[in-house]
């Protein structure tokens, strides 16, 4: 019996290394251009040098920010474009950015807004 123990502690020993490598913090993840699934021409780009373009707004508004992300916590601070100096609206935002797959959905950390966006 005791020549079995041995052996099955290492296989759970093993199980429990390899599960805890199974999650990424990796900010690869995010890079890339994404579309918004609203069908409108609307779409978010994430570069891997920390810098994006967001092109969203009525009229071909671009927006170009600096970002960040942490696990799932994603923040923004917007550079160009939308730039606000009324310290009631926000150059910073915080998100919550869910990714599986090609698919990813923003949900704001400040506000009730989500998007849900499809990798080119």
């Amino acid at each position: 019996m005791k020549r079995f123990v041995l052996p099955i502690l290492m296989l759970i020993l093993s199980l429990v290394l390899f599960a805890a490598c199974g999650g990424t913090d990796d900010d690869s993840d995010i890079v890339g251009h994404w579309t918004w699934d609203d069908g409108n021409d609307r779409s978010i780009t994430f570069n891997a040098d920390g810098t994006g373009v967001r092109n969203w707004w009525i009229g071909g508004q671009v927006d170009h920010f600096n970002w960040t992300i942490s696990g799932t916590d994603l923040e923004m601070t917007m550079t160009s474009g939308v730039i606000f100096d009324e310290p009631e609206f926000r150059n910073d935002e915080l998100w919550t950015a869910t990714i599986t797959g090609n698919h990813m959905l923003l949900a704001s950390q400040q506000g009730t807004d989500t998007f849900n966006y499809t990798r080119d």
